[in-house]
């Protein structure tokens, strides 16, 4: 018996991954019937019409003679011919207007086709979500199925398969694996597609998808017929045995019957003492017979009930770990989704205190540096000495380069002239008169600010 148990796993096992990669097959169909039956947005394409303009045309189509000899006009006054360049610039008109409503038309079709485009990406990321959904349902039902089969098929298996149910195991250990291979890809692919934007590769990605299911399918049946063929000739050849068994039992039947048909005529000279005994002994061999076979029969119910019993264990049990997974999945998804929103969370508040500090650091840096340029100011201020040619509201404007102890570099440059230049040069003076200037001690506040800066002298 554990003998058997032991080849009918592979056998369930290649079953089983049969059964599954088909349910895939159709799952992968529909997913691509549904991307295919996707309407698009319809746009309606409308233009606005000048009826001016149509009327100029229908009285131009009007005025138009019918074929007929070619006359050389004759010159017309200047008037007359002024009349038509005075019609024309309407129509000009007209025709910008139809140009500006076709441009807000392609416009407004852009558009649309853009709130499409986004709206099939959504389906997209959608379907993909239920894949992999159907995915881990398929598997679910994979495993229980598994857990049945195996239950059912250990009682039916024969001792002369051992060696073909080894190279099965293999083939299904091998075939499973690829599966896993084909599952993972199959995820990976569908999330990329998701993401594809361009309609083509994503129609072309489908195509080869199906392509690729229904010859995995093709083969997937093929092995089927295959194991079904090979069943059926075991079947054939263990009917063929127990055909051959009972025609050996017949015959062996035949045979003591045959016996005892002499034995029993030899009985018929001898006393009424022995014909009674062979009764006697008849009764006891038939009654013996009859304990066997009832004895056998309620050791065939017994092994059918504790069957039944085990079968309804392993369905229970598949039934529980099934609810498990499912509960799995769930509290995973669950996690995994408010684990996102506190990291989202945690990214903003990051965010916003990044900007409130960089704001606070950028405020703090300019008030610094106005805080020196106004100390800067002043300084210069108490150097200058007025000169006498010095009037109120005269002012210049200076350029000066600096070192980090607040030292002039070179001569101070005037970029805007008061207009006088005595009171242009007291300024210059009262700037090196004041040096060393006020600077920030801070290296970048004053590489920024202050290695060359530009301020206006106004004493007041």
């Amino acid at each position: 018996m554990a003998k058997q148990k032991r080849y009918a796993e592979p056998l369930a096992l290649a079953l089983i991954l049969h059964v599954a990669l088909l349910t895939l097959f159709t799952l992968s169909f529909e997913f691509t019937s549904k991307q295919a039956s996707t309407p698009e947005a319809d746009i309606i394409h409308a233009q606005a019409v000048d009826l001016s303009a149509l009327k100029t045309d229908s009285r131009k189509t009007a005025a138009k003679p019918k074929a007929e000899p070619e006359i050389t006009p004759e010159p017309e006054p200047v008037e007359q011919e002024q009349e038509p360049q005075e019609q024309e610039q309407p129509v000009a008109v007209d025709e910008q207007k139809l140009e500006q409503q076709r441009q807000a038309d392609a416009e407004k079709k852009l558009a649309a086709q853009k709130i499409a485009a986004e709206k099939a990406e959504q389906e997209q990321i959608k379907a993909a979500k239920r894949a992999v959904a159907e995915k881990a349902k398929a598997e679910a039902a994979k495993k229980a199925a598994e857990e049945k089969l195996a239950a059912e098929q250990a009682a039916a298996e024969k001792t002369e398969a051992a060696k073909k149910a080894a190279t099965e195991k293999a083939k299904a250990e091998a075939a499973k694996k690829a599966s896993e291979e084909k599952l993972a890809a199959d995820k990976a692919a569908a999330e990329k597609t998701a993401q594809q934007k361009a309609e083509a590769v994503k129609k072309a990605a489908a195509e080869k998808a199906k392509a690729e299911a229904a010859k995995k399918a093709a083969e997937e049946k093929q092995t089927a017929q295959k194991a079904a063929q090979e069943q059926a000739e075991l079947a054939k050849k263990a009917a063929a045995e127990k055909a051959k068994a009972e025609a050996a039992k017949k015959a062996s039947e035949e045979k003591l019957a045959a016996e005892k048909a002499v034995a029993e005529k030899a009985a018929q000279d001898k006393a009424e003492a022995a014909k009674k005994a062979a009764a006697e002994k008849a009764k006891t061999e038939a009654a013996k017979k009859a304990a066997e076979e009832k004895l056998a029969a309620e050791k065939a119910a017994q092994e059918q009930a504790e069957a039944a019993k085990k079968a309804a264990a392993e369905k229970a049990k598949a039934e529980a770990a099934k609810k498990a997974t499912e509960e799995k999945l769930a509290a995973e998804k669950a996690a995994a989704e408010k684990a996102a929103q506190e990291k989202a969370a945690a990214e903003k508040a990051a965010a916003e205190k990044a900007a409130t500090e960089a704001a606070a650091k950028a405020a703090a840096a300019k008030a610094e540096i106005d805080a020196a340029i106004d100390a800067i100011k002043k300084k210069v201020n108490r150097s200058w000495i007025r000169p006498p040619t010095a009037s109120s509201g005269m002012k210049c404007t200076i350029q000066v380069r600096l070192s980090a102890q607040g030292e002039v570099l070179g001569e101070p440059r005037i970029i805007s002239s008061s207009g006088d230049e005595i009171f242009d040069n007291s300024a210059v003076s009262a700037v090196l008169k004041a040096q060393p200037l006020p600077v920030p001690g801070d290296k970048e506040q004053f590489a920024k600010a202050f290695r060359s800066f530009t301020f206006t002298f106004d004493p007041k």
